[in-house]
């Protein structure tokens, strides 16, 4: 089970949603059964208006957009802004590697890809964005080569991640 970004929860395969009378399904047409208790569990306890109101809100927009992580990034005020705009190019900052790894499937699935990225008022290694790119590209190819090499830009030093994305 995860948390989507507007605090619905959401099945390990994005499939489903919890609300508070059970699951129910994030996509038009789920291609899995509801999730087990074992998924249930953890969660049961903490459903309420709130999480399943964000549920709902999350299916519309998976029925709208056509997927989970386009409907995540358009949750994201600024990259809802950057569609209506019609912007070709934004820059997002991020606190740790792991926020620049949750982001990127979304981002992509957008259209987006990483330009550029630095980090404030830290030096970066060429020599460990280098190493991330080639291990990502080896562990998971191409969108691990991208996430590899932002990753080992930031990995040096804490600081904030600034990533600029183009289309």
């Amino acid at each position: 089970m995860k948390i989507a970004p507007n605090k619905a929860f959401v099945s390990d395969d994005g499939q489903w949603y919890y609300a508070m009378l059970g699951w129910k399904p994030l996509v038009p047409s789920p291609i899995s059964k509801k999730p087990s208790m074992v998924q249930t569990a953890p969660i049961a306890g903490k459903a309420s208006i709130e999480t399943s109101s964000a549920g709902k809100k999350l299916a519309a927009l998976v029925a709208e957009h056509g997927d989970l992580h386009k409907a995540e990034y358009m949750l994201d005020p600024q990259c809802a802004q950057a569609e209506q705009l019609g912007l070709r190019q934004i820059v997002r900052q991020y606190s740790s590697a792991e926020q620049v790894e949750e982001d990127l499937p979304r981002m992509v699935s957008a259209g987006w890809s990483a330009a550029t990225q630095g980090q404030s008022a830290e030096r970066t290694s060429t020599g460990r964005t280098v190493a991330g790119v080639v291990i990502g590209a080896v562990a998971t190819g191409g969108l691990g080569a991208i996430a590899g090499g932002i990753i080992g830009a930031s990995a040096k030093k804490a600081g904030l991640i600034q990533v600029t994305w183009e289309r």
